[in-house]
């Protein structure tokens, strides 16, 4: 190949990768566009709840549920969310900790912190809050509605749950006693969101569960969304 040949194969290669570079960064700069749009276009109720849920995690940095920096944080939890009163030596005890699992005490605390008032059905189970939010969308009532995961994507906000332990909860059949596990919605990538969740690594925690390309969760587990349309 004579050095004419060369230099216009190498331009041409520079052009091809250069284009290539160009438009991931182009789709890079287009997604995070799309999450700026979606935060100025998140309500209020939704802004205040994933700040909250935020700041209690923060609370948790370096420190877990035996921990005597968090006792009173869980115990506030318990009393002010669900109505239940704990000792605070009861709560820095690992076999106390083993049979009084708080994540839905946490929900319920955090949901009347940010003023879901009588909206919420506020319970230390799961279970209680989820049927309600079914009930309330299959009736078409209330502030606060659950939807079917399948065909449901989750928003800044919104409440995604889970079926835990031996549970086969369905969005159609969740019983009174079905073990539950149910997460506050913080942030978004392009392949997953961000979650806060009580009781989670033992502490208030944050984790990722993976969207598809659609924005629908991939776990199965998750079969429940619920959605606040509270105003302010």
């Amino acid at each position: 190949m004579n050095k004419a040949a060369t230099y216009w194969t190498l331009g041409l290669a520079s052009v091809v990768v250069g284009g290539g570079i160009f438009f991931a960064f182009r789709d890079k700069i287009s997604h995070l566009a799309n999450v700026k749009l979606k935060i100025r276009s998140i309500p209020q109720f939704q802004k205040r709840l994933i700040h909250q849920a935020n700041l209690e995690a923060d609370k948790f940095s370096g420190y877990n549920e035996l921990s005597p920096q968090t006792a009173a944080i869980i115990q506030q939890y318990w009393r002010d969310g669900v109505g239940y009163e704990y000792e605070l030596s009861d709560i820095e005890t690992p076999s106390w900790q083993n049979n009084h699992y708080w994540s839905a005490a946490f929900i319920s605390w955090i949901m009347r912190a940010v003023g879901a008032g009588d909206e919420f059905k506020y319970s230390e189970r799961h279970a209680t809050y989820v049927r309600d939010a079914i009930i309330n969308a299959e009736h078409e009532v209330g502030s606060i509605r659950a939807f079917n995961a399948e065909d449901t994507k989750p928003y800044y906000g919104d409440i995604v749950c889970k079926r835990r332990a031996s549970s086969d909860a369905t969005y159609n059949d969740v019983s009174a006693n079905d073990t539950l596990h149910c997460d506050i919605v913080t942030e978004f990538s392009s392949d997953y969101i961000t979650v806060v969740g009580g009781n989670v690594n033992n502490k208030v925690d944050r984790s990722e569960i993976a969207i598809d390309s659609d924005g629908y969760i991939k776990d199965e587990d998750y079969f429940v969304i619920i959605k606040a349309d509270i105003q302010d």
